[in-house]
């Protein structure tokens, strides 16, 4: 499971995780438009495919890791909550300064669903789900997959975070109207969630940390809800 040096797995897992998910996107972008029940649709499809790819091929490492979870569970909530802490602070002091950087229009289109009727509403609660799963996939991928894979050399290990990390921020290419500087702003965020899983050893403890983070997206979509029912 543990290598000391890059394999063929490592390269494919770039290929994959990286440069097919910014292609999809590119792609996904082109098909359609401004239409934004297209474009969500497209990209859910993709991160799903690849959930269900990552948890049939890490299985039995995701029950191990979880089993020991578990034996410990009151305190790594404790230390999610931790990084969780020090994730928000260090995105949003790097992105004061990064986010500098993005244009002040974005070449690319902005999606949402419309917020003032149910099928948006409920639209927009499901892609929020989906990006929970995205928080999953991108765990496995950059941080276990491109980087604690090779904990055993630790030389290499800690050119993998480096590399890990900006891989995971330049992914975000689009969320910052498609600049590489102001992405970096998430490659910091990505150190952040690789020392995590480094000090705890438990791939568990960056996946819930990175899914709380993503979290703010579903939370207000619940709270739209409550105030549409009470209204």
């Amino acid at each position: 499971m543990f290598n000391s040096k890059y394999d063929f797995r490592f390269f494919k897992d770039i290929l994959i995780y990286f440069v097919m998910t910014l292609i999809v996107l590119t792609i996904d972008m082109q098909i359609a438009g401004n239409n934004a029940y297209v474009y969500m649709g497209i990209l859910s499809i993709w991160f799903i495919g690849i959930l269900a790819y990552e948890i049939k091929g890490h299985h039995n490492f995701l029950s191990e890791q979880w089993h020991q979870f578990k034996l410990n569970k009151f305190k790594n909530i404790g230390i999610i909550i931790l990084f969780y802490i020090i994730l928000q602070v260090v995105v949003s002091l790097a992105g004061s300064y990064f986010n500098n950087f993005a244009p002040a229009k974005s070449p690319y289109p902005s999606y949402s669903f419309p917020i003032d009727t149910w099928t948006g509403l409920t639209l927009s609660l499901l892609v929020g789900f989906v990006n929970l799963g995205v928080a999953f996939v991108e765990e496995i991928a950059y941080r276990h997959e491109m980087m604690y894979r090779f904990k055993n050399n630790k030389l290499l290990m800690l050119v993998s975070i480096i590399i890990s990390s900006l891989l995971f921020g330049f992914s975000h290419y689009y969320n910052f109207s498609g600049s590489l500087i102001a992405s970096l702003s998430y490659a910091i965020a990505g150190i952040v969630l690789s020392f995590a899983y480094i000090t705890s050893k438990n791939i568990w403890i960056p996946i819930f940390t990175h899914i709380l983070f993503n979290f703010i997206s579903v939370f207000s979509v619940i709270v739209l809800i409550i105030f549409k029912i009470i209204a």
